[in-house]
């Protein structure tokens, strides 16, 4: 389960966009400010080149840990620069520096703790070899950026206390229900969606096969024709109770649909999902579910395949319905393999 709504890769992605849009910003005010083209292209060009090595190591590995600390060091690092050069106006410096702690939020104390020490060493070299020109200057623009970044780690840390978990265990208990089918109480199509794509990028990375099933209760419309839907939901209650015993923890059991179920088999070949498989329908064949007296008979059919490297996610997905429609055509309650 993600603990936190806004992942590392689309941070990373928005403070490469503001990498950018500084270059870019800073270029067109040096330009507005009636200084010729020649110094415009010089800022444009000392900042591209104090934010390309964050703004490298990101294009290279978007999800990388170490960007954020390259981009807060370069850019707080440009910004003592830009005022040194530009000897007073500390409008835009002192905006960076509000949203560089802001940008804390994001992250944890330690993150917050790194951009303070940074802003504090800096200021401190500030105040060592530039004491005339920039002792004026850095008074109200780091004590003030400090007193921010305090705030935001005292912020981080009530939030880490009491308050931050009833706030996180709120998250977390929302987000287990907008990932849970209410019916069966299983993981739901959009947790199928998102783990199904984390599982093909881990068997990219790692070279290590998983499989993928896609199950349908045979005859479902027949029970909530015949019986009601009170009937149908027990059936597939049941259906879901009798699969959970039948597979091992690792295995994702999902509600893809209506009567339709998936699997993904972690670690496993294709040879060992049938095997698997075949358990599942076996044990909901045997399985008798009663209802006013009368004794209901259930199966199921099954489509599995394994992951391929030129595989995405919804490709194997087409080619286990393409298995479930075969064993459906052969006469039902079997599994099939593509």
């Amino acid at each position: 389960m993600r603990k936190f709504i806004v992942s590392r890769e689309v941070t990373n992605k928005l403070l490469a966009y503001a990498a950018i849009v500084v270059i870019i910003v800073e270029s067109i005010l040096v330009y507005t400010y009636n200084f010729s083209l020649s110094e415009s292209m010089i800022t444009f060009g000392f900042a591209a080149a104090m934010f390309a090595i964050p703004l490298i190591v990101y294009f290279i590995k978007p999800g990388s840990a170490l960007f954020k600390y390259l981009f807060v060091f370069f850019a707080i690092t440009y910004m003592f620069f830009i005022l040194y050069i530009q000897k007073g106006n500390i409008d835009n410096i002192f905006l960076l520096y509000v949203v560089l702690a802001s940008a804390s939020l994001y992250f944890d104390v330690e993150f917050t703790l790194y951009t303070t020490a940074v802003l504090c060493t800096e200021t401190t070299l500030g105040f060592i070899f530039f004491r005339e020109q920039l002792y004026p200057l850095l008074v109200p623009t780091s004590v003030m950026s400090l007193i921010f970044n305090f705030l935001v780690i005292g912020v981080l840390l009530a939030f880490q206390g009491e308050w931050g978990k009833r706030m996180m265990n709120s998250y977390e208990s929302a987000y287990a229900r907008s990932i849970t089918d209410p019916l069966t109480q299983i993981h739901n199509r959009a947790f199928f969606d998102e783990y199904l794509r984390d599982t093909v990028e881990h068997a990219r990375k790692y070279g290590e096969p998983f499989c993928v099933a896609i199950l349908d209760i045979d005859d479902f419309k027949v029970f909530n024709d015949t019986y009601g839907h009170p009937v149908g939901d027990l059936v597939l209650k049941t259906t879901v109770r009798v699969i959970h015993e039948s597979i091992r923890k690792t295995d994702i059991l999902c509600r893809f649909g209506g009567e339709e179920f998936t699997l993904i088999f972690q670690a496993t070949p294709l040879a060992d999902a049938r095997v698997i498989t075949e358990k599942i329908r076996s044990c909901v064949e045997k399985n008798v579910l009663e209802n006013d007296g009368k004794d209901l008979h259930l199966t199921i059919s099954m489509g599995v395949t394994e992951f391929a490297l030129r595989d995405d996610a919804a490709s194997i997905v087409e080619r286990a319905d393409h298995a479930l429609l075969k064993a459906k055509k052969k006469g039902k309650n079997r599994v099939e393999s593509v």
